[in-house]
C-alpha cells in the first residue's frame, strides 16, 4: 500500500488549466497506461477542471499515483470546490448531461470513465468528486477486510511532507502506523520516514511496545509524534498506543469515540506509563485518524451521510473544511467492512 502524499494543483482562474493538464497527463504516462486509457485520463481532467472553472472562484485538484489494499496500481484524482453544489444530482449524473453546455461531457461521462467513482454535494457547500483509473489489478486473491484511504499534503510552500503513514496485513490482522515528523519540510520528512521504515521491520509486539522501539531506533532525527494500531478482523479489536498530537475517532451506529494519545515525542521523550490499549471497531464502523494539520475540533454533523462514501471522500471533506492551511496534513480513513 502507498504512503505517498498528494500534489496540489490550485485552480484560482482558467489561466492555470493547460498547465494542470498537462502536468497530471505526464504523472498519469509514468503508469504507462495504454493510449486509450490515457485519454481516459485526459477527459476526466478536462471536465473536472471545467466544472471548477464554471462554478467556484476557488477549487483544487489532489492527484497521485497509488497503489491500494488489493495491490492494484492507478491513478486518484479528487477535485473539491466551494460552489454552489449539485441540486439534482441524479439527473446530472445522466451521460452527456451538462449544466453550461460548454464541453457535453458532464458528470456521467466521468462516471462512465472511471474505474472507480464517487461524488458528495450538498447546496451551498460545494462538490467533491472522486476519480480512480487503474494502470494495474494487482496480485492480492484475498479480498481486504478493511477500506483504507487518505489525504496527505505537505505545508503550502513545501515540497517534502512531514506527516507519514504506512499499514501493512498478515491474514486478517493489520498494523497502522500515523506519524507527525516535528515541525515540517526535509528535517520533519526525515524523522517520520525513519519511524515508518522501522515500523515495517517490527514483527510481533504491542502497539507500545512497537513505540518504544522507535523511539530507540529514531533517536538521531528531530523526532515525530505517532500513532500504532492493530486491528484484528476477526475479533474487531483494535489496540493502540499513540504519542502527541496524533489523534483519532471512531464513528459506528450512535457511536463517536476519541482516542487520545500520551504526551511524549518518539525519539525525545516518552512517558513510562506507555503502555497499549483496546477498543472495539466493529464491522461497517469506520475509524479517522489525523495530525495536527486538521482543526482538533472537527465535526461531520453538517455533512450528511458522508460516512456512507468512499474513503477518499471523507478525507477531502474534512481537508476542504477543517485544515488549518499553515501545515502538513494527514487524514486516514479506515472502515471495516
Amino acid at each position: 500500500m502507498d504512503n505517498d502524499p498528494h500534489i496540489k494543483h490550485e485552480l484560482p482562474d482558467r489561466s492555470h488549466s493547460s498547465v494542470v493538464k498537462k502536468e497530471i497527463h505526464r504523472l498519469a504516462e509514468g503508469l504507462d497506461l495504454p493510449r486509450n486509457r490515457l485519454a481516459k485520463v485526459d477527459i476526466i481532467v478536462a471536465e473536472m477542471i471545467s466544472n471548477i472553472n464554471k462554478h467556484t472562484p476557488e477549487g483544487e485538484l489532489l492527484v497521485k499515483i497509488f497503489q491500494d489494499m488489493q495491490g492494484r496500481t492507478g491513478l486518484e484524482l479528487i477535485s473539491i470546490d466551494h460552489g454552489p453544489g449539485i441540486e439534482n444530482l441524479e439527473e446530472m449524473l445522466k451521460d452527456g448531461k451538462s449544466s453550461t453546455q460548454t464541453l457535453g461531457q458532464g458528470l456521467g461521462a466521468i462516471q462512465r470513465l472511471s474505474d472507480e467513482f464517487d461524488i458528495y454535494s450538498l447546496p451551498d457547500w460545494g462538490t467533491i468528486l472522486l476519480s480512480r483509473i487503474f494502470a494495474s489489478q494487482g496480485k492480492e486473491r484475498k479480498r481486504s477486510a478493511i477500506a483504507i484511504n487518505t489525504i496527505m499534503l505537505p505545508k503550502k510552500g513545501e515540497i517534502l511532507c512531514g506527516d507519514g503513514w504506512k499499514i501493512s496485513r498478515n491474514s486478517f490482522e493489520y498494523k497502522l502506523i500515523a506519524l507527525d515528523g516535528l515541525g515540517h519540510g526535509p528535517e520533519a520528512n526525515k524523522a517520520s520516514k525513519a519511524a515508518v521504515d522501522e515500523f515495517i521491520t517490527i514483527k510481533q509486539n504491542t502497539p507500545g511496545e512497537t513505540i518504544k522501539i522507535l523511539h530507540q531506533k529514531i533517536r538521531g532525527t528531530r523526532g515525530a509524534v505517532g500513532m500504532v494500531m492493530h486491528l484484528n478482523t476477526l475479533s474487531n479489536v483494535l489496540s493502540y498506543a499513540g504519542l502527541g498530537n496524533i489523534s483519532a475517532r471512531i464513528f459506528g451506529h450512535e457511536k463517536n469515540k476519541s482516542i487520545i494519545s500520551y504526551n511524549g515525542i518518539i525519539g525525545q521523550s516518552i512517558p513510562n506509563s506507555l503502555h497499549s490499549n483496546q477498543v472495539n471497531l466493529q464491522k461497517n464502523e469506520t475509524l479517522i485518524v489525523y495530525s495536527d494539520g486538521l482543526k482538533s475540533r472537527w465535526d461531520l454533523t453538517h455533512l450528511p451521510d458522508i460516512l456512507s462514501h468512499d474513503g477518499s471522500i471523507v478525507a477531502a471533506a474534512l481537508y476542504k473544511d477543517f485544515s488549518r492551511q499553515t501545515d502538513d496534513l494527514l487524514v486516514i480513513v479506515v472502515k471495516n467492512i
